[in-house]
């Protein structure tokens, strides 16, 4: 699929390009459906094949790890792991989270990735992370997930007729300069969702593509932003900035994900089982501001 053709695809697998065909049109009529589009222009994938080529690439991934996998049970956890958290997690506690995997696994070389939770979403789909901490507006098909916490939005702002008030509802909300977040993203996926429900038409005042960057428009007094982040004394520069809970708005789930096909390593399965305690530990101290815990950590695995 990736050729475009048989005759490139036969010269890259150094097999001739007669059998190749034999063995595909083999397979097609083994599975019972066709799996290429053929034209005077090359071949391309039906929706099938789409599939088929999907699947077989995750299965050619853990192919491939088998040996780490066999190894791995004759040794000391050890090896590397890349980790995913969105900017508004990480922010808070990805340093705190990266120490006490140190502490736990010594062995364990982590890599860490900070973007947002659909960003997370797709690298896990593409299996160039291993784990990914993100938030959620509903569970995603084909991934393995841990449900950590809900966590409710905050208006992050530098009004100060609304300092003393600790609640806002979401159409007051709407009637402030708003700096969201650009599509696609979660959390303006539910404030479009919201907003909507309420007939209310924000006043954008401009779009972000990370948090970083909207906190900094915050500061420089361009506007509010709704985020999933009620603390504000890790972050740098936050003096002056006001978070004011949402009082009727929509909440996240963040949960720990992977890709559902491929087998996790010793060393990934071991920082995945970190996170619920870490959660635990930094609810119970920190208690952060609109983070609901839940009566308990809930995974959702293949058969689910």
């Amino acid at each position: 699929m990736e050729s475009g053709s048989i005759s490139r695809a036969a010269t890259s697998l150094y097999v001739a390009q007669p059998a190749l065909s034999v063995q595909i049109a083999e397979l097609e009529q083994e599975i019972g459906l066709p799996l290429l589009h053929r034209s005077a222009r090359g071949v391309k994938a039906t929706p099938a094949g789409e599939a088929f080529y999907h699947e077989a690439r995750n299965v050619l991934r853990l192919f491939d790890r088998m040996p780490e996998v066999v190894r791995a049970t004759q040794m000391d956890i050890a090896g590397p792991v890349t980790l995913g958290m969105s900017s508004t997690l990480g922010s808070l506690i990805g340093g705190p989270f990266i120490k006490a995997c140190k502490v736990a696994l010594p062995q364990v070389a982590l890599s860490f990735v900070s973007e947002d939770s659909l960003s997370l979403q797709a690298r896990i789909e593409q299996g160039t992370l291993n784990l990914a901490v993100l938030f959620e507006a509903e569970p995603a098909s084909g991934l393995s997930r841990m449900e950590l916490f809900e966590q409710e939005l905050f208006l992050l702002h530098t009004d100060k007729s609304l300092a003393g008030r600790a609640r806002i509802s979401i159409l007051e909300a709407a009637r402030h300069p708003l700096i969201l977040p650009a599509q696609p993203n979660v959390v303006r996926r539910l404030l479009d969702k919201a907003f909507a429900a309420i007939g209310a038409t924000p006043i954008v005042v401009a779009e972000i593509r990370d948090f970083s960057s909207g906190f900094a428009a915050v500061r420089a007094g361009v506007g509010a932003i709704i985020a999933p982040i009620g603390i504000l004394e890790a972050l740098p520069g936050s003096d002056d900035i006001i978070a004011t809970l949402l009082s009727d708005g929509p909440t996240l789930t963040a949960s720990i994900v992977s890709a559902r096909e491929v087998a996790l390593s010793r060393a990934a399965e071991a920082v995945r089982a970190q996170m619920s305690p870490f959660i635990s530990r930094y609810i119970k101290e920190k208690q952060p501001p609109g983070l609901k815990p839940l009566p308990s950590v809930r995974a959702i695995g293949a058969d689910e």
